[in-house]
């Protein structure tokens, strides 16, 4: 890592940013390349994202002393805007754009972060694997659409439903079989939102 500035630094391809797990007190933005996200799950490294300039990452560490929820690792070499919070009032002034762009994605993270401990609130699997699978399809759907393809995995259905990977596996293939969602390479796609909002209501009901 080199620092260029108080504010700007560069890391080389490769280099480790950050780690899952370990305390966080800043955020960055990225000026120049990319940098990819992981997480551990079922002790494996995952590529959760790629993103590059005018990306944030690690703004939760501005709200909380919460551990990072991921690693992240530059993917080419790039040069990143620090942001805490000291600097970040001085930031904000200087780019209203970029802080109304933090804010809704501190709005987006507390939204998330509250939908998921109602999914996994919820006793029925199948209920929770519907639930996660509609919250998943949230921003994904345009106006009037109602069929939709997510980049997911079985692992991934089992993390946010807080369930084994075996159980979700199952769960997912007894609705395939119910014409209710597509299992392809890749991901679920599901032929119409509608229906699985109407399941998971009428599941909720019993």
């Amino acid at each position: 890592m080199d620092k260029s500035d108080d504010f700007e630094v560069k890391f080389n391809e490769g280099d480790i940013i950050f780690c899952e797990f370990e305390p966080g007190e800043e955020m960055y933005i990225i000026k120049e390349g990319k940098v990819r996200i992981t997480k551990i799950q079922n002790d494996k490294e995952k590529t959760i994202d790629v993103i590059g300039p005018g990306e944030m990452f690690g703004e939760m560490a501005l709200i909380d002393n919460d551990k990072r929820t991921a690693t992240v690792i530059a993917e080419t070499d790039v040069t990143l805007i620090r942001v805490d919070k000291n600097n970040f009032e001085m930031l904000a002034k200087n780019n209203p754009q970029w802080a109304l762009k933090l804010l809704k994605n501190f709005s987006r993270r507390i939204y998330d972060a509250k939908r998921k401990l109602r999914i996994l609130s919820i006793k029925d699997p199948d209920t929770r694997v519907l639930e996660t699978l509609i919250m998943l399809s949230e921003g994904n759907l345009k106006d009037d659409e109602k069929t939709v393809f997510l980049n997911i995995s079985p692992e991934d259905i089992a993390h946010w439903s807080g369930i084994s990977v075996r159980d979700a596996e199952d769960i997912l293939n007894r609705y395939f079989k119910m014409g209710k969602i597509v299992i392809e390479k890749g991901g679920v796609r599901i032929n119409n939102i509608n229906d699985l909002k109407r399941l998971s209501q009428s599941k909720q009901k019993i």
